[in-house]
This record gives C-alpha cells, structure tokens and sequence, in this order.
C-alpha cells in the first residue's frame, strides 16, 4: 500500500512537470508535443480513461502528413521523427473520445557549425586536436576512450572559449597498452569522433 502511495505521488510530479505547458483536450485530458533534438518529437499524452487516440500531423498548408491510431490508450508516448521534413511550422492534432484539440511546433534544423581533427604526431602515442570552429556561448568537451571503450581522459576546455577563436590542444598517451584510441569532440550538441591507431 505504502509502494503506491508513493508511486501515486511520483506520477502526480511527473504530470505536473511534463505539462507546465499542455495542451487541454478536456480537464482530464492533456498532450503537449516537445523537441528532444533537432529532428526528433516527443508526444506525451495524459488521460483518466483508456480509449483510441488519433495523432495527424499537418504541414502548414494544410496538408496531411501523418495520421496513426493509438488504440486503447490512456497515458502514453510517441516519438516522431522530422529529419525528413522541410523546417517550417506544423501542426499537431490529438483526438480522443474526450475531444480533439491541437499545438503548433516550429520545426528548425540547426546548422552544423562544430569544425575539428584530431592527428597523430609521427613517432609518438600523441595526438593533436585543432578546433576550427564552434559556439563559444557552450564548452567543448573532450573526451578520449582506449581499444576496449573505457574513458581514459575527459575535460571541458573552457580558457579558449572567451574569446570565440581556434584553439589546439596536444594529448600525450603514455599508457604503452594502447593500441587504438576513439577521440569525441562535443560542443552545443554536435559531436565529431576520430579513431587513431597508436602502434608503431
């Protein structure tokens, strides 16, 4: 009894969290449909009873675009996929058997803007980083795995980035065990990785 009052409690959290700013198909019946990246949306829908839900999708001419029966739902979610879709304005419509209502999303696809390479300095387990490019209002992160994909170095590079202007950076892997290394670079979203064998 006390695993579900707390599990009942912990459901109320979560609805009120995920829908500071839902969409009301009825009092009882809410959605809201968010960005989790670029490309990709995340329908949350919340109900006091199970029913079929219709989830279309239109363009902002009004065409349709999608249309998917959801049967027998009461709270559930759906992810869907924009990376084939123009940017543009596009229109959500929900419609149970409480109602129908809809919300509009901006559909944007950020430009890549992340320009990077990691090399190998000849007769050495060294490697250089040269950052070309980036946002500099977030860090660059960068993080260094060996052969079996274990971290080996992870730091945020934060002195560069006052300024806005490329850096480089030089690695010294003294761990004779290395055989190959995977470097990832990540900045504002974007990530680059390069892989460099170390053997001689």
């Amino acid at each position: 009894m006390k695993k579900l009052t707390i599990l009942a409690v912990l459901l109320m959290v979560f609805s009120a969290a995920s829908f500071a700013e839902e969409t009301k198909i009825s009092e009882t019946t809410k959605f809201k449909m968010t960005a989790k990246s670029d490309v990709k949306y995340e329908l949350i829908y919340v109900s006091d009873k199970s029913g079929n839900v219709l989830v279309t999708i239109f363009d902002e001419s009004g065409r349709k675009l999608s249309s998917k029966f959801v049967k027998k739902a009461k709270n559930f979610k759906r992810t869907y996929d924009f990376s084939q879709l123009k940017p543009g304005k596009y229109t959500i419509v929900v419609r149970s058997e409480s109602g129908s209502a809809n919300q509009e999303i901006i559909h944007q696809i950020k430009e890549a803007r992340l320009k990077t390479f990691v090399s190998r300095i000849p007769n050495s387990k060294s490697l250089k980083l040269h950052v070309g490019d980036f946002d500099p209002s977030s860090p660059v992160r960068v993080r260094i795995y060996n052969q079996y994909n274990k971290l080996i170095h992870s730091e945020v590079i934060s002195e560069e980035i006052n300024n806005g202007q490329s850096f480089s950076r030089v690695y010294k892997l003294a761990d004779t065990q290395l055989n190959y290394v995977s470097v990832s670079i990540e900045n504002n979203g974007e990530t680059k990785t390069f892989t460099h064998e170390l053997e001689e």
